[in-house]
């Protein structure tokens, strides 16, 4: 007989973990998850994959919030605006700033801990994170982002998490790998598959590449790109344990 395998035991402290799509989160959990559906992680956390963008980010957030978590966590990939990030380095900024210019804080000692664990053992980045409100696909959209903000990164989903956490009274943390590279435009191939959840849809992308198969090389140097930031996340998640470092009243270190 076939031995069933028994769901994660819900942890004493569920944090609501928040992915913009379900294959970054194959970096918490074996199997992909639809979008927009609430599963556990390995160690039992609600996790939802958002779809891309401040609005599906904010649903999602407010659905984490009606599970009674004690914390909600922005994890997934951004996109540098500097050259010194790498895919693979890791984001874990001390201030995000909103495309409306508010600024939000995450938790201090639940970013204190978090980059404790990570100290020398990752690539990390603390600097400022930059919303956006659509894909920033051009090198010259990066360079623009980059001087209105002096931010070193941008993703679309962190700073709506924060402002859900705000209005709730919860603390919040974001964790985000770079996913690509300064000097790379996002293939069109890609841009012309997504969906409106961000999402590459595989047959339109595959049908564009036929026709366009030059676009090749960009799209090996993104795929290969994603899968440093997949590696960075993993590591950051066996370096932060079962609670992602969520401060406790009793810490053990």
């Amino acid at each position: 007989m076939k031995k069933l395998r028994a769901r994660p035991k819900p942890p004493h402290n569920p944090i609501g973990v928040l992915v913009a799509l379900p294959d970054e989160a194959q970096s918490l959990r074996r199997f992909k998850p639809g979008c927009g559906r609430l599963v556990r992680t390995g160690d039992g956390h609600h996790l939802i994959a958002s779809g891309a963008g401040p609005d599906h980010a904010r649903r999602a957030a407010l659905r984490l919030v009606q599970q009674g978590v004690s914390g909600l966590m922005s994890w997934g990939c951004a996109g540098a605006l500097v050259p010194g990030l790498q895919p693979g380095y890791l984001v874990i900024p001390q201030t995000l700033l909103g495309a409306d210019g508010e600024r939000f804080a995450p938790d201090p000692a639940w970013h204190e801990r978090f980059a404790w664990a990570l100290d020398k053992k990752l690539s990390t980045s603390t600097d400022l994170l930059a919303e956006s409100a659509h894909v920033v696909a051009t090198v010259a959209a990066k360079q623009a982002l980059r001087a209105a903000t002096q931010a070193t990164a941008v993703d679309m989903e962190s700073a709506a998490l924060a402002r859900v956490a705000r209005e709730h009274g919860l603390p919040f943390l974001v964790v985000r790998a770079i996913a690509d590279h300064w000097t790379l435009d996002m293939p069109k191939a890609v841009t012309f598959a997504l969906n409106r959840r961000g999402e590459v849809r595989l047959l339109w992308l595959l049908a564009y590449t036929l026709v366009h198969p030059g676009q090749v090389p960009q799209l090996v140097a993104l795929g290969r790109a994603f899968e440093s930031a997949l590696q960075a996340l993993r590591a950051a998640k066996a370096h932060s344990g079962a609670d992602f470092c969520f401060p406790t009243p009793n810490p053990d270190f």
